[in-house]
């Protein structure tokens, strides 16, 4: 059965005030835009930085397999020539011949003195090894037992990575612009 109109209006009447202030406690817009404000900038921050930093971490999987693979094949009696020419083309995935460069060393141990025998270096990376130019003393490997007439090979590759996102900006100063890696074999 329905209610008669008369009884209706009076249940209506009797909660004018509380349906209003109802209605009001359910109108939560701008506090939602406030929120929205607040929150984005940070799901933001946190986006880019998971994309930069994923890229970083994907550039340097890729740097040490270029380096892994190009001192494995030195080490098995290749020309230093191609080996350099294998890392680079290798790396074509992360544009290293536009973005970056190898270096790749053959080091002789004499007299328990680990000396850089020959060097071969991409354009523009003739003088950027972190190791040594070619003829040069490593003191860095006198630490480790070499026996002499020890051959051991050293490729080193150098990476520009490109910023995705506007976030690196703000890190200029704490992330080097140049990434590096190296494998000895």
């Amino acid at each position: 059965m329905s209610t008669p109109m008369k009884t209706r209006q009076i249940r209506r009447a009797g909660r004018p005030l509380g349906g209003l202030l109802r209605r009001l406690a359910r109108n939560e817009g701008g506090q939602d835009l406030v929120e929205l404000t607040i929150v984005t900038p940070l799901l933001l921050l946190i986006a880019f930085a998971i994309i930069e930093f994923g890229g970083m971490l994907d550039s340097q999987q890729a740097m040490s397999y270029l380096t892994r693979e190009g001192a494995n094949i030195a080490s098995r009696g290749e020309d230093l020539d191609n080996v350099l020419n294998v890392t680079m083309q290798n790396g074509s995935e992360i544009r290293l011949d536009s973005r970056g460069g190898a270096v790749v060393s053959r080091v002789v141990v004499e007299n328990s003195v680990a000396k850089i025998e020959e060097q071969v270096a991409s354009s523009g990376y003739a003088s950027a090894s972190r190791v040594g130019n070619a003829g040069d003393v490593i003191a860095s490997m006198a630490q480790v037992n070499l026996t002499d007439g020890s051959r051991l090979h050293v490729v080193e590759v150098f990476y520009q990575r490109p910023s995705v996102t506007p976030l690196m900006g703000f890190f200029s100063g704490t992330i080097p612009d140049v990434m590096y890696d190296k494998s000895v074999f």
